[in-house]
């Protein structure tokens, strides 16, 4: 009764992890990936564990009790003759001539081969069962469209280290090897001063972006990814940034602005938004206070705005868009950002005729300034606008108008935006 008692309970604890930990993982996409990962496993050993409790009830009424004693009681039972006997020990008898007198005879092997072949039919149902659940998990969640990369490539060119050489970020072999000369020789000098070191965290930072040349090599989303983010050496610019972060005030507080401002771009290209979040806050209230640094105060607005849409909070994200809005020093460029990012935040609350408004004002922006990757984006939120609409032929025509803006303009961080959208066409047609 005990076994029975013991086995059902498992077995019942089995199942509903099994079916409920994918299910939980899915809903939950805001995990850290460890433990997402840490989830999964247990789900897996869950299949197992729930299978090879399923071969033991099943086992306990049909398979021979001699068996049962000796495989899962483990005790030592030996066969001569068709007799059996249960703790035989012959000390005179060499263990080799143990075996071949008293070794398990035929029916033994042939219910451990049934119930090895048991094992293998019932991980089948338990497996399906799990991949079920997984699958039922995605196919109930609406997964709101986002674009995490629509700031990366004005970051990474407003930057000093960019701007001074008046360079617009792109991933061509010349630009990486030049900043990767660079970044060498300050490595190599032993005394950097925090000018330099903060010089250093943007040469890695911008080099930690990365064009794939291949299937094998990483990616965020799919495998048709142009471009990935190269986390170990974005983790060394860290390393820098928090040092500079971690100085006291004086004179170097714009400095500081700037490395809070990096460091918390550094977790939006990682996904890690709610990380990223105060980082920009801390920012931002700097920037307001006057302590800006090389990176301008409307740059730090725009990103700490762009995360709070990425987290969810799409309607503090429109207030301070808003107020970028108002001000007249927010000219060109910079306003055309401003109207993109706040059509975005209006799409995110299910405003969907403003946000298509704001973006016609967008790309009259950028047809002014001609600024052809501005406008590549800006196809690929109209494509985003026709999705939520149910409209996906014409969101399929939008999103081929920005992958061909895209890439004459070598941008690559459009062209994943292009390839994270492109997945739910079909599924909207």
């Amino acid at each position: 009764m005990r076994f029975w008692t013991t086995a059902v309970g498992v077995y019942g604890a089995c199942l509903l992890a099994l079916l409920g930990l994918p299910f939980f993982a899915v809903r939950n996409p805001q995990l850290p990936f460890a433990v997402q990962s840490v989830l999964y496993g247990i789900a897996v050993f869950c299949v197992l564990a729930g299978t090879l409790t399923a071969c033991l009830l099943v086992a306990r009424p049909l398979f021979p009790h001699f068996w049962w004693m000796a495989q899962v009681l483990r005790q030592d039972v030996y066969e001569m003759d068709g007799v059996y006997f249960i703790g035989l020990r012959l000390t005179r008898v060499p263990a080799r001539l143990q075996r071949l007198l008293f070794g398990a005879d035929e029916r033994m092997r042939r219910w451990d081969l049934a119930f090895g072949l048991a094992f293998l039919v019932l991980l089948m149902p338990h497996s399906l069962a799990a991949l079920t659940s997984f699958e039922r998990a995605h196919g109930s969640q609406e997964v709101a469209i986002v674009f995490p990369e629509s700031m990366h490539r004005a970051v990474l060119s407003a930057l000093p280290l960019m701007r001074e050489q008046s360079l617009v970020w792109n991933a061509r072999p010349e630009l990486a090897s030049r900043l990767a000369e660079e970044s060498r020789h300050l490595q190599a000098k032993s005394q950097k001063t925090d000018a330099e070191w903060y010089r250093l965290a943007q040469l890695l930072l911008v080099r930690a972006f990365r064009a794939r040349h291949g299937f094998s090599e990483p990616y965020a989303f799919a495998p048709a990814d142009r471009l990935y983010f190269d986390r170990g050496m974005g983790a060394q610019a860290t390393a820098i940034l928090n040092e500079l972060l971690s100085k006291g005030r004086g004179e170097g507080e714009g400095l500081r602005t700037d490395a809070a401002t990096l460091l918390g771009f550094f977790h939006l290209s990682d996904g890690n938004y709610a990380k990223a979040q105060p980082l920009l806050q801390q920012a931002l209230r700097a920037a307001r206070a006057g302590r800006v640094g090389e990176i301008s105060g409307p740059m730090v607005a725009l990103l700490a705005a762009q995360n709070l849409t990425l987290l969810g909070q799409p309607a503090a994200a429109q207030t301070l868009l808003e107020g970028l809005l108002a001000d007249a020093s927010v000219t060109g460029p910079a306003q055309a950002l401003v109207l993109e990012h706040l059509a975005e935040a209006q799409r995110a609350q299910g405003r969907l005729q403003p946000a298509q408004e704001l973006l016609q004002k967008a790309q009259a922006l950028y047809e002014q300034q001609s600024d052809g990757a501005g406008l590549a984006r800006v196809h690929v939120r109209r494509a985003a606008l026709l999705l939520d609409r149910h409209q996906p032929v014409e969101a399929s025509r939008e999103l081929s108008q920005a992958s061909s803006a895209a890439e004459s303009q070598d941008d690559l961080f459009t062209l994943n935006m292009v390839e994270r959208l492109a997945h739910r066409v079909p599924a909207a047609g």
